[in-house]
């Protein structure tokens, strides 16, 4: 497995790889398995594929019907296109172009970057914490400079976890016939988080297994999820930005993301997605028990509000005004923390240090 490194910012010593050039080699998911099948692997040649190999394969194979659905929901303008002819590569390109314009800083910006001896990518990165980058321009070279050697640093340990198993996998499969395995062995599990490219309206970024995002075109109808979300919150006009998605790896809380971290304009007022009643109330955010728009049992949890204009044990409906954006709160920037907890709940199960993804998946408006 060979380094690619890429240029690093503020003079850190430590290597900066380029993750893309990278082979993923932690193992399949029965899910990828079947899909191989499906095109015609047998068994036992499948369950020797790795991410880097299926990612290759599934890039090549054509779109299905529910990724094309995905894409005209995300991209209105692909409406005219013929995507039955498109690769999911070809999709995947598609995002990637997108995703640059809409987070490619403005000339001023970039010039400050540049001034400041910050790389582009690594100022993408940071975004995920300062969430705009005016407001990360604000932070110390030093902070900034913290930040990035622990992610830098975190990519090589995440580097050498694949060089682990890429030697766990060949012992293995030398060592041991093939059979039909309901769980895979110890040594087939792979890392905790799998590094996820061309996420719609999204950066490149490390996503918990439990997640499936890494799985086949769960990405695609993810994303497409997540978009619709943040329109029944922002409206439509509003460009859609993330910082952090559902299930990624916080450096800032060594462990997994859980929720949506919505990146509107500031004091942008936000209205809800669901109808029910307000089980809790703080001065920056709330809690919403569902009773009017799924037939699940779920709590909405609402963060990093200023002017909240609910009352605890009051109702609210889809499309009421709940509050405005803001970096009220334990947030380095202003956003909305979006989350949903099984049950009525009024606990979040974010903690520090913790690399469980406990709460339920934010990825049911449609």
């Amino acid at each position: 497995m060979s380094l690619t490194p890429v240029t690093f910012s503020i003079n850190i010593d430590i290597k900066n790889i380029d993750m893309k050039s990278i082979h993923d080699t932690n193992p399949l998911d029965q899910e990828q398995i079947d899909f191989l099948m499906s095109i015609g692997y047998k068994y036992e040649n499948a369950i020797k594929k790795d991410q880097g190999d299926y990612k290759k394969i599934f890039s090549k194979e054509k779109m299905e019907p529910k990724a094309i659905n995905s894409a005209i929901s995300l991209y209105p303008e692909l409406a005219g296109e013929d995507l039955s002819k498109w690769t999911n590569g070809d999709f995947d390109l598609y995002i990637q172009q997108k995703n640059e314009e809409l987070y490619s800083p403005t000339k001023e910006q970039e010039k400050e970057l540049k001034r400041r001896g910050i790389v582009i990518e690594d100022a993408q990165y940071l975004l995920e914490y300062f969430y705009t980058y005016d407001n990360f321009l604000l932070q110390s070279n030093e902070t900034l400079k913290d930040y990035l050697e622990k992610y830098y640093q975190f990519k090589i340990s995440y580097v050498d976890e694949l060089k682990s198993i890429e030697t766990k996998n060949k012992e293995y499969f030398n060592n041991n016939d093939i059979t039909i395995m309901v769980d895979p062995p110890i040594e087939l599990q792979g890392t905790t988080y799998r590094y996820v490219e061309d996420f719609p309206n999204y950066q490149d970024d490390w996503f918990h297994v439990d997640s499936d995002t890494h799985v086949s075109s769960n990405k695609y109808w993810y994303g497409d999820s997540a978009a619709n979300s943040f329109s029944l919150i922002y409206g439509s006009s509003t460009p859609i930005k993330y910082s952090n998605l559902w299930g990624t790896y916080s450096g800032s809380q060594n462990g997994a993301h859980e929720g949506i971290d919505f990146v509107g304009p500031d004091q942008h007022q936000l209205k809800s997605p669901v109808g029910g009643e307000v089980i809790y109330k703080a001065d920056e955010y709330i809690v919403v028990y569902d009773t009017e728009n799924f037939n699940y049992n779920f709590s909405f949890f609402f963060y990093h509000m200023s002017d909240v204009t609910v009352n605890q044990e009051g109702t609210l409906n889809i499309g009421d005004i709940m509050g405005r954006q803001s970096d009220i709160g334990n947030a380095k920037g202003s956003h909305l923390h979006f989350a949903v907890e099984n049950g009525y709940d009024t606990t979040t199960t974010s903690a520090k240090d913790d690399h469980n993804l406990d709460s339920a998946s934010p990825y049911i408006f449609w």
